[in-house]
């Protein structure tokens, strides 16, 4: 991943959350000239003003910088395409309809009596 594609996930985010760059700043401690050197790749984001970011935004930090690269298949769910392609699908939505999946997916395992927990 590049630059320009850090800078696109983040505006993307940003929009996403609903918030503006002015809200990003205020969070970060900069001015808001800033998060727009920022957003446009003229500015480099060090690794605790991500995480202040994907905190801010309700997104893990890896969200930010994962790419789609099929030769970098490395977890448990990159081996199967179908569940592979749903991850992706939930990392792009919106958070609010991220957490409605995962809900979903939590009482559809729990009440079907897929699993077990109480979590």
């Amino acid at each position: 991943m590049n630059r320009q594609e850090l800078c696109k996930r983040l505006r993307q985010a940003r929009i996403e959350a609903g918030l503006r760059q002015e809200d990003l700043a205020r969070c970060l401690g900069v001015p808001i000239s800033a998060i727009s050197i920022l957003e446009a790749g003229k500015r480099k984001l060090d690794v605790l003003e991500l995480l202040k970011v994907a905190k801010l935004y309700s997104k893990p930090a890896e969200w930010f910088y994962y790419t789609h690269d099929s030769s970098k298949r490395r977890r448990w769910y990159d081996q199967n395409p179908v569940i592979n392609e749903a991850i992706d699908l939930i990392r792009q939505s919106p958070t609010s309809l991220q957490v409605s999946v995962a809900h979903a997916v939590i009482g559809f395992l729990k009440k079907g009596g897929l699993i077990k927990g109480d979590k």
